[in-house]
């Protein structure tokens, strides 16, 4: 008889993200009204590539004039305040011109109509927008730091689910009874006392890889190369056309359900687009602690059902959303506090308080104290954005390995 094959040590897979509702990656970056063109009838807006642009200006003998405009403070926006003054005055179809413009720029051009939310739809929200990261050609991807994150978190909830103030005692026997009495007034230690007491959760969790340095002295598990974590390689995402751009607002709902527009909006990738990556699995690093795909999977489905019930259920119209075998994760900027921390799966029912504790600590402004009152819930706003007049929770996206 042939003896049974080995499974791989190395598995790789596709994994492919199809995006529920706008994700946003962003490069930390934003532009001013002076740097892209709002055409106000059509609420279209120009993103223009900046090289492109000056050899216009240089063509067309409006870099003076440019110059001028950028500096006057009483001129806030390229399109009425330059573009109409310097192009096709007087003339009929001056906006079909313009536009006629704006297409040889080698930009892209995205519909801004739902970020005019407010009372008024005449209000001005686009002051700024903040835009998403791209590639060397100026088009969009997802880096595969932004997932790996997100998986990091869903498997340290699945770790940790429910084990409460159990998970700050020190493994070591001389170190309980200091860790106990630490944790007996953590709510009046500052945020770096907090975080650095995380950051130790996370690493007898995660960094337990028994390894030695060249003078085979047993590295630390402070040190990241313990991390079982290793194991996991996901690549930066295949390039997404520009056409699946799209810039949305920011908008905070209240528990009682009612929408509070803010001033702020983002360039993100629209719903229904299908983003690939490569995930690869190296067991070396993985076996001891059995991570492997279908783990992943429970860990998201676990931590995405955590995330609606705990929180985006307890919001007045929300009450039934989710599927609780969703294989979904919240992604990217805006998709809110408990998307990026372990406090829910900690202390589930409970950490209302623990999050409201350490919220207050980062915005002492925001009152964050008072939101263990009814209704009981940490932070009090729930991160949504609007897109084609549907409302959605910011970075929602479907996880598929294939």
């Amino acid at each position: 008889m042939t003896e049974k094959a080995k499974e791989p040590y190395i598995k790789q897979k596709e994994l492919v993200l199809t995006t529920k509702a706008p994700l946003f990656i962003g490069d930390g970056e934003k532009l001013t009204k002076k740097e892209f063109v709002l055409i106000p009838k059509t609420k279209q807006v120009y993103m223009m590539d900046p090289v492109s642009f000056f050899r216009w200006l240089d063509r067309n003998n409006l870099v003076k004039a440019y110059e001028e405009f950028a500096q006057d403070v009483k001129q806030k926006r390229l399109y009425e305040d330059f573009f109409q003054k310097h192009l096709y005055q007087g003339e009929t179809n001056q906006q079909k011109k313009i536009q006629q413009e704006l297409d040889q720029l080698d930009g892209y051009s995205v519909s801004a109509g739902n970020c005019f939310v407010g009372k008024d739809s005449k209000q001005d929200p686009l002051r700024e927008i903040h835009t998403c990261i791209k590639d060397a050609y100026g088009n969009p991807y997802v880096p595969g730091s932004s997932i790996k994150g997100a998986l990091r978190t869903a498997i340290l909830a699945k770790m940790l689910s429910g084990k409460g103030e159990a998970i700050f005692l020190d493994k070591e026997k001389e170190a309980k009874g200091q860790q106990k009495e630490k944790m007996k007034h953590w709510s009046q230690k500052s945020y770096q006392e907090i975080s650095s007491i995380s950051q130790n959760i996370e690493n007898n969790s995660l960094n337990t890889l028994n390894l030695k340095n060249e003078r085979g002295k047993k590295i630390d598990s402070s040190n990241a190369l313990t991390s079982i974590l290793r194991g996991i390689s996901i690549s930066d995402s295949i390039p997404i056309p520009k056409e699946n751009l799209i810039i949305c607002p920011k908008i905070d709902i209240s528990t009682v359900g009612t929408p509070q527009p803010v001033l702020l909006v983002r360039e993100c990738i629209k719903p229904g687009t299908k983003i690939h990556f490569q995930i690869t699995l190296n067991d070396d690093y993985l076996k001891d602690a059995e991570i492997n795909f279908d783990y992943l999977e429970e860990a998201i489905r676990a931590f995405y059902e955590l995330q609606n019930n705990w929180f985006v259920r307890q919001f007045s119209g929300w009450e039934n959303y989710g599927k609780e075998n969703d294989c979904r994760l919240y992604l990217g900027g805006g998709a809110g506090f408990h998307s990026k921390t372990l406090l829910q799966a900690i202390y589930q029912g409970n950490a209302v308080k623990y999050t409201s504790t350490i919220l207050q600590k980062i915005f002492r402004k925001h009152q964050h104290c008072r939101d263990c009152k009814n209704p009981g819930l940490s932070p009090r706003m729930l991160k949504t954005t609007k897109y084609d007049n549907t409302n959605f929770l910011m970075g929602e996206c479907e996880v598929e390995f294939r």
